[in-house]
């Protein structure tokens, strides 16, 4: 059995793995019942106070991070379609590194009420996500076919925009304001940056790895779904924010679905 044969039934395997109710289950339990972390303590009802510090406080020290990947996924971007997806592996490289930095920077937060906070949680579950992007670049599954598509497929565009984009001021309130296409924080967040790289590979269905994809759109259904419920019930201060995860939320869904009419792997 040579080494093709072998790659092909591991990720057969691994694609399998992803049909069965119980993995999705056992993401969900990661999710729930892995501690948050906080180095002063903190009381079991303040679980999602601190949460909410370490998301709304923890990228702000990185913002010239995120012009860096603003500009290097526009370049990627644009390498697409001048160079016919020469680059395609190049730039799932580039997108393991970026989920790889999410997972750490987003999660590992030093505040002055909690002192050092990580939710474990939420960083397991995108470490999971950026280790399935890593075996997707050894494994080399996708195929740079980009052809012409219906018009319907296109709804994903100006979501993707708007996670690109992340029009949102300091207070969670709309700000549209042209010069966040460059300087927000969205390309170094697991929410903005997921619907991006899912609205991509949605335009090269089936011809990628179907167990990268399924890991990566469960992920964001979970994470936009926690999200927008805590939201509801703050929406009237935080209402904005469930716009912003409009696009993980929608382009989730719709990649999980679709990776299940994928039959290629």
């Amino acid at each position: 059995m040579n080494s093709k044969t072998t790659d092909d039934n591991n990720n057969k395997k691994l694609i399998q793995l992803t049909e069965k109710w119980w993995f999705y289950l056992i993401l969900i339990l990661i999710g729930f019942f892995i501690p948050v972390y906080a180095s002063k303590g903190y009381l079991a009802e303040e679980r999602m106070d601190v949460i909410i510090l370490v998301l709304s406080t923890g990228l702000k020290p990185y913002t010239f991070l995120s012009i860096i990947f603003h500009i290097l996924i526009t370049i990627f971007f644009i390498s697409l379609f001048i160079f016919k997806g020469k680059f395609i592996r190049v730039f799932i490289v580039f997108i393991t590194i970026n989920y790889f930095l999410a997972a750490i920077l987003q999660n590992i937060v030093i505040t002055e009420k909690f002192g050092l906070v990580i939710p474990f949680s939420n960083m397991i579950l995108i470490l999971i996500v950026a280790i399935s992007w890593l075996y997707e670049g050894i494994s080399n599954k996708t195929k740079y076919e980009f052809e012409k598509q219906p018009i319907w497929k296109y709804w994903v565009v100006p979501l993707a925009v708007l996670a690109y984009w992340f029009p949102m001021d300091g207070n969670a309130m709309p700000d549209f304001n042209p010069v966040y296409f460059i300087t927000s924080e969205s390309m170094i967040a697991f929410c903005n940056i997921t619907p991006i790289y899912l609205a991509i590979f949605s335009f090269l269905h089936p011809n990628y790895n179907t167990f990268t994809i399924r890991i990566t759109s469960f992920v964001g259904i979970y994470f936009s779904i926690l999200a927008v419920s805590f939201i509801f019930f703050n929406i009237f201060i935080y209402w904005w924010l469930i716009i912003m995860h409009l696009p993980l939320l929608t382009i989730s869904l719709y990649m999980f679905i679709l990776s299940f009419k994928n039959k290629e792997g």
